[in-house]
């Protein structure tokens, strides 16, 4: 999967215009607030119809306007796709391929896998575990459509039930009825699966996470990730032992206005040794085990989907000294179709015989 060009229009500070990329290595230049992390933003809206900048798609209008159009062109498996997302402040965004329009903002979710590394990813590492929640279930979700499913409709089930929480505190109500019964036998349906799958993917990531963070580190720490399910999963039981934990916390939820039992609560940790990386990790061990989980996420879905991925690597030089980035890169780029972020070229003017791509692509934007 490669992506061969782009058009945007309005979108940020660019009023029209067109980038065409190599199947390898992209080198993306220029000073700070030229549109950098633009470009790639504008990949992120295609494969996810969503920016990883902001959660207002207003705010990504060029100032003046009251829409913007992304246009890109996608190559795999010997013929070409084209992907158009559309946003306008009256009609809210569309998406089409190849001209058809989705149904479903959702069914383009895997289908143009990329992996963003960006320095907001830090709060991956550094963060709650409801980042970490939302780092794994976006991977899942990529290769396993009845995951985003079960996912999508398990937190629609959650926001009407602390609605409705929020609804009976006001009316002084505190029994638990018929109806958030009902309502509860179609949220633990959901929370099964999405309980079996996370601890699935786990065991499944696990091992190509240790693999390629030996290969970036000298770390002497027994690096995994863990997960503590909220609602422990017994094949036999779990539905009732689910529902009997709602029932009990009932009134304790109704007090506080949210569900306080299920997977959207599950504690997932990165751990050095069998402790939380937050305790004792440098700066700089955040940095590497980023880049681990990055780097094995696409291993993942390119051991899932027999494909090449697209990842994008913003402002990389942030968080390794020159020579890692660029082995990193060199080791990428090998294989998939890799943008890289920088202010300058003097980055790489030294290791430019590391990598293998010497006709790379470079986009300056000064």
């Amino acid at each position: 999967m490669i992506l061969k060009k782009i058009l945007l229009k309005n979108f940020r500070n660019f009023s029209n215009i067109e980038f065409v990329f190599d199947k390898n290595l992209n080198i993306i230049t220029g000073k700070n607030g030229t549109g950098k992390t633009t470009i790639l933003e504008s990949f992120h809206f295609l494969s996810y119809t969503k920016s990883f900048k902001t959660n207002y798609d207003t705010e990504v209008i060029k100032k003046g306007n009251n829409y913007f159009q992304i246009f890109g062109e996608f190559f795999d498996n010997n013929k070409n796709t084209h992907v158009n997302l559309n946003f306008t402040e009256k009609e809210g965004k569309r998406t089409f391929i190849n001209k058809k329009k989705l149904v479903r903002k959702i069914d383009i979710i895997g289908k143009y896998p990329l992996i963003l590394l960006s320095p907001e990813d830090q709060s991956i590492t550094k963060g709650n575990p409801s980042v970490k929640r939302n780092f794994i279930d976006k991977i899942i979700s990529q290769i396993d459509k009845q995951y985003l499913f079960n996912l999508v409709e398990y937190n629609k089930r959650i926001t009407q039930r602390n609605y409705l929480l929020k609804t009976y505190k006001i009316n002084n109500k505190y029994i638990y009825d018929e109806y958030f019964e009902s309502l509860d036998d179609l949220l633990i349906t959901n929370a099964k699966t999405i309980t079996q799958k996370r601890n699935k993917f786990i065991n499944d990531y696990n091992p190509i996470f240790k693999n390629e963070l030996e290969k970036i580190s000298h770390f002497n720490y027994k690096s995994t990730i863990n997960i503590i399910n909220n609602i422990e999963l017994n094949e036999e039981n779990y539905f009732t032992n689910y529902k009997n934990k709602l029932e009990e916390k009932f009134v304790k939820d109704v007090k506080f206005g949210r569900t306080s039992r299920g997977p959207h609560l599950d504690k997932i940790s990165i751990l050095f040794d069998g402790i939380d990386i937050k305790k004792i990790a440098s700066q700089g061990e955040h940095k590497v085990v980023l880049i681990a989980l990055k780097i094995a996420e696409g291993m993942f879905l390119q051991n899932h989907t027999n494909s090449c991925v697209i990842y994008l690597l913003d402002d990389l030089f942030s968080f390794l000294d020159s020579e890692h980035c660029v082995k990193i890169i060199n080791k990428i780029s090998s294989e998939n179709q890799t943008f890289v972020t920088t202010t300058s070229m003097l980055h790489l003017n030294d290791y430019l015989g590391i990598i293998n791509h010497l006709n790379f692509n470079e986009i300056c934007l000064d």
